[in-house]
């Protein structure tokens, strides 16, 4: 008997078992759409399909101050992308009716001398009117006016004299000033997408493994290469390591499509990801097994 064969553990049957794997997952067309195909479709499902993110909702603006603050205020919600304008709406009866038509989803009213009541600090509130029917929306847009006034409020504030506190202003909800971490315009594919890492690594290690034991034992190979010199834990090892790479794979077609796709930022240290990754790769294969 030779000193491979007859020592515990060799390296070198673990690369040939896990060459064998390899080859398997190359000649089934099944295995390389479920590695690949699948974190693409869930990425378009989940990053497109499944956004609740409201987007140029129709909206009317009553303008009634014409003042150099309106104007602002309606080029930053312009520019949040969150809301449309429609400028053949310029009366309240017409808003109206596009609200009760449908035609609107939102109407936005500025009383007159909304513009110096902002610099005086004094509470003039804004009209917002919005149609509940789609609360996702509503409540989304709502939000963004909100955090609009609020960064107008916060650099007029870096810019000038600390308002007096008598001079009540309620649209920073009683001095409060909110600030979204990690998600500032709350954009849906922001929340979704990053989980698809977890998800399609747990669907597509545990089957692949799964699969792997199984079709070896239908086949009749899996007695045959356990009568071989290589060892129970070889054959383990050998199947476990191929579907590490796989994870790994997964894991950096998710990342490129959400970075430069579907504009998703990560912010973070990109080495320490995949170090904390690797025990969760580990354990899904571990249930395949």
């Amino acid at each position: 008997m030779t000193t491979e064969a007859s020592s515990f553990f060799s390296l070198r049957r673990v690369i040939a078992s896990s060459r064998n794997m390899v080859l398997h997952y190359m000649r089934d067309i099944s295995v390389v759409i479920m590695i690949m195909v699948l974190p693409l479709m869930q990425i378009v499902i989940f990053g497109y399909v499944l956004n609740t993110t409201p987007r140029f909702l129709p909206t009317a603006i009553l303008d009634q101050d014409y003042s150099y603050e309106s104007r602002t205020l309606i080029r930053r919600l312009a520019d949040s992308q969150f809301f449309r304008f429609i400028p053949s709406i310029n009366t309240t009866s017409e808003a109206n009716q596009g609200l009760y038509s449908g035609q609107l989803q939102v109407v936005i009213s500025i009383p007159p001398g909304w513009g110096a009541s902002w610099q005086q600090g004094y509470d003039n509130p804004i009209g917002f009117q919005v149609d509940a029917t789609d609360p996702i929306s509503s409540s989304q847009a709502s939000q963004d006016i909100s955090m609009v006034l609020a960064d107008m409020r916060a650099e007029q504030n870096q810019l000038s004299a600390p308002m007096r506190s008598d001079k009540p202003f309620s649209s920073l909800q009683s001095g409060l000033y909110v600030q979204h971490l990690y998600n500032e315009n709350l954009q849906t594919k922001n929340a979704i997408t990053p989980p698809l890492i977890g998800i399609v690594l747990t669907m597509t290690l545990i089957n692949l493994t799964a699969i792997s034991i199984v079709k070896e034992r239908e086949s009749g190979t899996m007695e045959m290469l356990l009568t071989t010199p290589i060892r129970p834990i070889e054959v383990m090892l050998g199947k476990l390591l191929p579907n590490i790479v796989v994870g790994y794979l997964q894991i950096f077609i998710i990342l490129l499509v959400s970075k430069f796709v579907l504009n998703i930022p990560f912010r973070g240290d990109l080495g320490l990801f995949l170090l904390v990754s690797f025990p969760f790769i580990l354990v899904n294969l571990s249930f395949g097994l």
